[in-house]
């Protein structure tokens, strides 16, 4: 299953992140993780960034990583309309022929999606 960053997050909101099998992701994960905890500290949603950052990118060091084809993720993003980052998660879904577990509704008219309450 290919995880994106709003279908981790999701996994722990959800309390099913022990359900993904086999995930996989592109490295972008790490730094829209990232996003989260900086947004979530500016908003005084989180009490401990740093902490809260280094076990999400702990848990997703189990994840097997796979850096994209940059070029393809380009095409795919041009011709879907989403954005790059997007792009690069459908790109491994494609390779992968794997759902994404995402929370984004862009993905849900061009791939197969999994919703995190859904696993």
């Amino acid at each position: 299953m290919i995880i994106d960053a709003s279908g981790f997050v999701g996994a722990i909101k959800y309390m099913t992140l022990h359900k993904i099998k086999d995930p996989k992701t592109v490295s972008l994960i790490k730094y829209e993780l990232g996003n989260i905890v900086w947004k979530m500290q500016r908003w005084g949603d989180v009490k401990a960034p740093k902490d809260l950052l280094a076990t999400w990118l702990q848990a997703v060091e189990s994840f097997e990583m796979i850096e994209p084809e940059y070029t393809e993720v380009l095409t795919i993003a041009t011709k879907t309309d989403l954005s790059f980052y997007d792009a690069a998660y459908l790109w491994l879904a494609k390779q992968k022929g794997e759902p994404i577990l995402t929370m984004d509704k862009d993905f849900e008219k061009k791939w197969d999606v999994i919703h995190p309450k859904d696993l």
